[in-house]
């Protein structure tokens, strides 16, 4: 048991203390790149923004896991940099590999 002592002096025992954590990045790679950073959030205030498929505000720079979670986690962070490893691939593909626009080949073919 901790006894913990308020501001007015008043005590209170408890058994365990929940304390408020704030994250920040460790490196300012993202912010060095041009990345915008998102919204401040309760736990990461200086997450890096991304859309859904991880691509952030500059062009061919991707970001996933703790870098752009408003809730950090291990399990959200693999998960998420397996998904943005997709996306990347997908990208190359694409650039590689560019698609005519739907009804684009009927009037190549003339």
């Amino acid at each position: 048991l901790t006894a913990v002592t308020f501001a007015d002096g008043a005590e209170r025992t408890c058994h365990g203390l929940l304390v408020p954590v704030t994250l920040h990045q460790r490196s300012a790679l993202a912010e060095q790149l041009g990345a915008a950073a998102a919204e401040p959030g309760h736990v990461a205030v200086d997450a890096v923004e991304v859309d859904p498929t991880f691509h952030t505000s500059v062009p061919g720079l991707f970001a996933a896991g703790d870098v752009s979670s408003q809730m950090p986690s291990v399990a959200n962070a693999v998960a998420a940099g397996s998904s943005a490893a997709a996306m990347i691939v997908h990208d190359l593909v694409a650039e590689a590999h560019p698609v005519a626009p739907a009804g684009a080949g009927a009037d190549a073919a003339r």
